[in-house]
């Protein structure tokens, strides 16, 4: 009982009353599709009709063609890939493609479909020998059709970066030419506007001989360093400095001349008194 359980799937029958006395010569219409709109019988149907209600495993499909075309050629063709060797199979038949889909590991058809035509199995083998050419050919030129796209696609990217790169580089080029144009308008404003301040300076003090010696003064009096933005008046003063220098030697000079004479007169003095105190000490 239970190897006969096994060979078999279960069904189930849903039982439908014709009338409500059970008379077996009376069908009451209304109450037979009560019946089935309540059971749900009505979208169950529906469901089947528009959905893929049998089954077939890609084993059991590969298992019962091998023993008609053969291990050899299961094997060389397919290389034991059930499902590809399904999806030959139903293409080869001529099922409508919207008869039949594939699953992960099942082959599932519509309601009532039924194969279109039957083949020998040389006729098999020569249609599946022919499909699985042209699949293959269709692969490989797909594949060539893709790596021809993605080089050009490569091509492109690495075009697009080089024009990038040579945008970046000549950016940076602009870039820094107009740095340079900025610092050299920059230097020459600030050199433009130090000349304009010198000028405005010497022509402050054009004719006052006076105020430039005080500036003069007031400049070398300055313990710390005179800052850089000074140091051209010190040139601008030099040579009233060294006329300022030789008239102090001049002075000094002739401070020492003046003081050397006084000494020398006051010391003629003091002779002459002390040689007239000896004569009168002598008489």
């Amino acid at each position: 009982l239970t190897s006969e359980l096994n060979s078999t799937r279960s069904n189930f029958i849903r039982c439908i009353k014709p009338n409500a006395a059970m008379d077996a010569r009376v069908f009451d219409r209304r109450s037979v599709l009560d019946q089935l709109r309540c059971s749900g019988t009505i979208q169950a149907c529906q469901v089947l009709q528009v959905g893929l209600p049998t089954r077939v495993s890609y084993v059991d499909v590969a298992s019962i063609y091998t023993t008609v075309l053969g291990a050899d050629f299961m094997f060389d063709w397919f290389h034991a890939n059930d499902r590809v060797f399904t999806q030959a199979l139903c293409h080869v038949l001529g099922f409508p493609a919207d008869a039949y889909r594939l699953g992960d590991s099942r082959l599932f058809f519509t309601t009532g479909v039924s194969s279109p035509s039957t083949m020998t199995p040389d006729t098999l083998k020569a249609a599946l020998t022919h499909y699985m050419a042209k699949r293959r050919w269709v692969s490989a030129a797909t594949k060539v059709a893709v790596c021809r796209h993605v080089q050009l696609a490569y091509v492109d990217v690495q075009r697009k970066r080089h024009v990038i790169v040579l945008q970046c580089w000549f950016r940076q080029h602009l870039a820094c030419r107009l740095v340079a144009t900025e610092r050299t308008q920059r230097r020459v404003a600030n050199m433009w506007g130090r000349l304009v301040h010198k000028s405005g300076v010497q022509r402050a003090f054009d004719g006052a001989q006076e105020d430039k010696l005080a500036l003069l003064e007031a400049l070398l009096s300055q313990q710390r360093v005179v800052p850089s933005g000074c140091k051209w008046l010190l040139q601008w003063l030099g040579p009233m400095q060294r006329t300022m220098y030789v008239q102090k030697l001049g002075r000094a000079a002739c401070v020492g001349y003046l003081a050397k004479r006084a000494f020398v007169a006051m010391f003629e003095t003091v002779r002459e008194r002390r040689a007239c105190v000896q004569i009168q000490a002598q008489v």
